[in-house]
């Protein structure tokens, strides 16, 4: 219910983990355990927070500030990515504290903050996280889906690359899965 990375760099690594944390007790322990398992053990601190995601769960808004990326939760659920929504939410709230300032109205305008971010990609944060809670409902059959045809794997990249909508994949998933469950009963079997 999670992922591990290690980027390395010229003088050090960047080594994390995440996950879902209803399914991630005791984050320090599997980091540790993680750390223990590519033999890292030079000095270092660790250091951690909860990434909130799937888009509007909070007030992004107010007179004197606005959220973007990670604290707007504007974060895709399922890749943890948010790096894309970090740069577009920046950009809409610059467009935002242009317009408060060029008409000296902040209340009007920090809502239409809102409304930019909602619809731009509003939607596809909520459809991640419809997308991750199923595939967390029933990991052995949608991970063996994904895992074992390239069609499906190749089909969910174009969302990182901009060619597809969260949206539009899950319903592209769901009209196939009837396929991957007739034509292959005995690899969906097994779950977790």
């Amino acid at each position: 219910m999670g992922y591990g990375w290690v980027f390395p760099h010229d003088n050090y690594s960047s080594v994390g983990i995440g996950g879902v944390l209803k399914h991630f007790s005791h984050p320090r322990k599997k980091m540790l355990k993680f750390l223990n398992s590519y033999n890292i053990r030079e000095n270092y601190k660790l250091k951690g927070h909860q990434i909130p995601g799937g888009g509007f769960k909070r007030k992004v808004t107010n007179p004197r500030t606005i959220l973007t990326g990670d604290a707007a939760g504007f974060v895709d659920v399922f890749a943890g990515e948010g790096l894309a929504y970090a740069i577009r939410s920046g950009q809409l709230a610059v467009i935002t504290i242009n317009e408060c300032l060029k008409n000296n109205d902040n209340n009007y305008n920090l809502k239409m903050y809102d409304q930019l971010c909602e619809n731009e990609f509003g939607n596809d944060l909520k459809c991640s996280l419809f997308f991750t809670r199923l595939l967390h409902s029933f990991p052995g059959i949608f991970f063996n889906i994904m895992l074992k045809n390239k069609e499906v794997i190749d089909k969910y990249l174009d969302i990182p690359a901009n060619n597809c909508t969260y949206k539009k994949y899950v319903l592209w998933l769901f009209l196939r899965i009837p396929k991957f469950l007739i034509f292959n009963p005995k690899r969906l079997i097994k779950d977790n």
